[in-house]
């Protein structure tokens, strides 16, 4: 169940479900760092040199997987800015 509640509460693990969707993606969530407290985490630890190659889903992937699956409750912004299309 992808909850904020429960992600804030528990630090993250409230958007567990992407991490099982999208294994090698170091991110907890498709939607940043709000209520995403270990994403947020790994990304002061790689600013800070102690993690590096990570990895993220392309966001198109993100959402093909969302309109094929998705339950309806979130709906795909094709304008989506990619963070990985950082070239």
């Amino acid at each position: 169940m992808e909850n904020k509640l429960v992600s804030t509460l528990t630090g993250g693990e409230g958007w567990h479900n992407f991490h099982h969707v999208f294994p090698s993606d170091y991110r907890a969530s498709e939607y940043g760092h709000e209520h995403d407290f270990s994403t947020a985490f790994i990304g002061i630890m790689k600013r800070i040199g102690w993690a590096y190659d990570l990895k993220e889903t392309p966001q198109h992937l993100v959402n093909q997987w969302i309109k094929k699956y998705g339950d309806g409750s979130r709906t795909v912004d094709l304008e989506e800015q990619d963070s990985t299309d950082k070239i």
